[in-house]
Formats: structure tokens, C-alpha cells, sequence
């Protein structure tokens, strides 16, 4: 691994929906002593909810995984902060379900003309400590391709289709294929010294923003640390029975780069919390398996298990503390 001469590092975290917002969420705590800069790159093929609605009507890339990573950099906790994060709940209402955060990336969208413009100028609303960008401006479709060989385009179609576990998903891609990336994920990638991938749904979220050509190439070109943040649950329409060596697997046959390190939880979660996964989701704790490893993978272990409003999360200052060392040595 690469070492450094300074403790302040430039970081690039790639993801998408709850799981990278959270891993975000522990920046703050390590900023600007330790981080100098941080870039969330963020997959925009989720097809659910508020964000898909807006993506079918104008014809924009998907905006929710976006505004939580936004929210989460932003280190205002004022009414401005709420008001990015509002969601109307309304059942009589045509604005039922939608989030304000969406609909404001949606408007700026229309009056900068660009999504990129739109999101940079709501990081400037929000103060961001950093920067969030799309993978591309493109309005990209998630595409996968399962092991009885059906194909099901849209990221809402293939989790639901992997619900019915007819098959396994054997390859994953974005359509339309040659499509541009923002130019400024490629430089964050070049300048990076540390470069994060997940948490977060393993295909639909974190392999999705990795997809890219251009970001696949830069990646294998990179001199920086490169640490892959392993999910604590299963995911029944995704990695239904995967253990953590077979998400690191996954996600280095789609990207075809060495990782330096994965972080893998080892600490408990209660019974409780776990019956009512298995319940509700199916989901089960993800079991460590780090004998399978190869010897020139870092394995780095510890309980890193946060639980909010009985949601199983990341504890991300952990995982940052665990992180960190691992860029100088």
C-alpha cells in the first residue's frame, strides 16, 4: 500500500442509496485534520420511489441516492438541512412520497441545464464538506443478467426478480454502454490516496457506479489505497446466503482490480434485531469466512455495527478509525 508523508488524504468513496450516505455521515468527525477532501461518486440507475417517477418525466438521472449523499456531507443541521431531506406524506397529494431534496436537484437541473451544474450548486446550498458527483449525466439503465439466462433491465426489476430466486445474478452492466462519465470522477480518481467502495446493495448500488469504463480503467491505474466496506446483512434479492469472501469476489470479477483491504464486521447484532430481518427481509448477518481470503488481502475486523430505530448500520466513525491507519502503512 502507498504511504504518505502527510496524514491528510483525498479520499473517493463510490456507492449509492442508504449504505454510502451512512459510511459519509462519519466524515465529518475526521475532517480536515485527517481527510482534505472527499468525493462521493454516486450510482444514478435506481428506478424506485420519488426518484423514478422524476427520472420518467424528465427524462434526468436518478436524483435520491444523490441528495442523501448531499445531506450527509452538508454539516448544517438547521431548518435548511430538514427542508433538503422533507418528504411529503400525503396519500391525496400528487407530491405523496416525493422527496423536496429530489425535487430541488430536479428544478436546478431545468435551470442550469445540466445534472452535474445542479448538483454542485446544491452542494453549495448545503455546505458540503465535499463533493458528490453522478457517475454521468446520462439517464443510464441498470441491466443484469442472471444464471437461467434471463436479462431484466431496471434496478427495481432485477431486485424483484432476485426476490423470486429463479437465479443468481452472473453479470451486471449499465446500457447505454459507451456512456459518458463526469469528468471530474476521473480526476478524483487519479488524485485519490484512498478510494472506498460500499456499503451498500452489492450490484444495484456499489458494483453500479463502478460499472463505466472509463471509471474501471482509471481504477486499475491508481496508486491509491483501495478498501472495500463489506455489508453486515445478507440481501435476499441480491446476495441471498453470501458470505463476506463472496461479495469481495463479486465485486473484483466486475471491476477487475486488486483491493487492498475489506472491512468485515465481527461484532454481534441482537437476536431481536436479527429475527425481525429474517422476518421481514430475509436477511441474515453476513458471515466473516476470512480464511478464504488471499494473503495479499488486508483483512480488518471489529465490531462496526451502529443500530438506529432498530436499522442494523455501519457504525462509519469506526469504520473510518479502522480505515485510516491501514492508507500510511
Amino acid at each position: 500500500m502507498k504511504k504518505y508523508k502527510t496524514p491528510k488524504i483525498k479520499v473517493v468513496s463510490f456507492g449509492g442509496g442508504t449504505g454510502l450516505s451512512v459510511l459519509l455521515g462519519g466524515v465529518h468527525r475526521f475532517y480536515p485534520n485527517y481527510i482534505d477532501n472527499i468525493t462521493a461518486v454516486v450510482a444514478t440507475s435506481d428506478t424506485g420511489g420519488s426518484t423514478g417517477i422524476l427520472r420518467q418525466e424528465f427524462n434526468i438521472p436518478a436524483p435520491g441516492d444523490i441528495r442523501k449523499c448531499i445531506a450527509a456531507l452538508s454539516p448544517r443541521h438547521d431548518v435548511l438541512h430538514k427542508l433538503f431531506e422533507f418528504r411529503f406524506k400525503n396519500p391525496k397529494s400528487s407530491l405523496n412520497k416525493h422527496s423536496l431534496g429530489n425535487l430541488i436537484l430536479t428544478a436546478l437541473t431545468e435551470i442550469t441545464g445540466s445534472f452535474a451544474t445542479a448538483v454542485k450548486e446544491a452542494c453549495k446550498i448545503l455546505n458540503t464538506i465535499g463533493q458528490v458527483l453522478p457517475i454521468s449525466e446520462e439517464n443510464i439503465q441498470l441491466v443484469a443478467q442472471f444464471d437461467n439466462g434471463q436479462i431484466i433491465h431496471g434496478e427495481i426489476p432485477i431486485y424483484q426478480y432476485g426476490k423470486l430466486q429463479k437465479g443468481r445474478i452472473t453479470k451486471i452492466w449499465l446500457e447505454p454502454k459507451n456512456l459518458k462519465v463526469t469528468p471530474e470522477v476521473i480526476r478524483a480518481i487519479n488524485n485519490a490516496d484512498l478510494i472506498t467502495f460500499g456499503p451498500g446493495s452489492l450490484y444495484t448500488s456499489t458494483i453500479a457506479s463502478l460499472l463505466p469504463k472509463a471509471i474501471k480503467k482509471a481504477l486499475k491505474t491508481s496508486k491509491a489505497t483501495k478498501v472495500f466496506i463489506v455489508n453486515l446483512l445478507t440481501d435476499y434479492g441480491e446476495t441471498y446466503k453470501f458470505d463476506a469472501f463472496d461479495h469481495y469476489c463479486t465485486l473484483t470479477k466486475h471491476i477487475k482490480t486488486h483491493v487492498d483491504a475489506v472491512i468485515i464486521n465481527t461484532g454481534p447484532i441482537p437476536q431481536n434485531i436479527k429475527t425481525h430481518y429474517f422476518k421481514t427481509e430475509r436477511a441474515e448477518p453476513v458471515k466473516p469466512s476470512i480464511e478464504k481470503f488471499p494473503k495479499d488481502v488486508k483483512i480488518i475486523t471489529g465490531d462496526f455495527v451502529k443500530i438506529e430505530n432498530k436499522k442494523v448500520r455501519h457504525n462509519a466513525i469506526k469504520v473510518w478509525e479502522a480505515i485510516t491507519p491501514h492508507v500510511y502503512n
